[in-house]
């Protein structure tokens, strides 16, 4: 079997992928596994969790103080919220 995106190097690594709910087999040889992991970047959060920075801030936290408020935001996870 040949790597799907190279095309010139046996394939060593079988990829699953759920496309549609359906799921589909890549074959990639080891140089394009590692070329395409260094490539993917983990997708902008558009309002990062103000403490972890992992997950999205949807959880807008207002704090009171004597003499100014401060806003965060938080992920379900900070903010400890059960589902």
């Amino acid at each position: 079997m040949r790597c799907d995106h190279c095309g010139a190097r046996p394939a060593t690594r079988v990829l699953t992928q759920i496309v549609a709910g359906e799921k589909q087999l890549i074959y990639r040889c080891d140089e394009c596994t590692e070329a395409s992991s260094q490539e993917e970047k983990p997708p902008k959060l558009e309002r990062p969790c103000d403490r972890c920075g992992k997950r999205e801030g949807r959880i807008k936290l207002k704090r009171l103080h004597e003499r100014y408020q401060s806003l965060s935001y938080l992920c379900e996870i900070c903010a400890g919220v059960r589902r």
